[in-house]
């Protein structure tokens, strides 16, 4: 079995009393992108919106191709390792970890470390998958 071919991970919170700036304060990172409810936004070719949610987001600082445990332990080595600070963020707000992936062919697959796993788990964190298959049948 082939690793998956593409991947990108994100930690995603969301929240209607979310501060940006205090979670990042907790969590001694940085977003790549937040809002607060409320912000105004403009999808192209649409009229402004409000956002309906606030939004905190950190993507994994790794090419596309890496291991998809990598994409995971970067986002997750780039915040705060304190157990409390996440349960009081899963409390509060809705988080998980995202991860996008990409397949070039039929058969591909990965696996995650249990010490990856337990420390998902430690931060009472989900993680969603989202995956693509190939465009093109490779048996064709």
């Amino acid at each position: 079995m082939a690793a998956i071919a593409r991947c990108t991970a994100s930690l995603r919170i969301f929240g209607d009393a979310l501060d940006p700036a205090e979670l990042s304060i907790w969590l001694h990172a940085t977003p790549d992108e937040a809002w607060l409810k409320g912000d105004s936004w403009i999808a192209r070719g649409q009229p402004v919106r409000s956002r309906r949610t606030g939004a905190w987001f950190l993507s994994s600082t790794l090419p596309a191709d890496a291991l998809v445990e990598d994409h995971v332990r970067d986002v997750l080595d780039r915040t705060s390792s304190d157990v409390t600070v996440w349960q009081k963020i899963t409390r509060i707000y809705d988080a998980d970890l995202f991860c996008g992936l990409w397949m070039e062919c039929l058969n591909e697959g990965f696996a995650l470390p249990r010490e990856l796993i337990s420390s998902l788990a430690e931060r009472n964190l989900m993680i969603d998958f989202d995956i693509y298959g190939p465009l093109r049948d490779e048996a064709t």
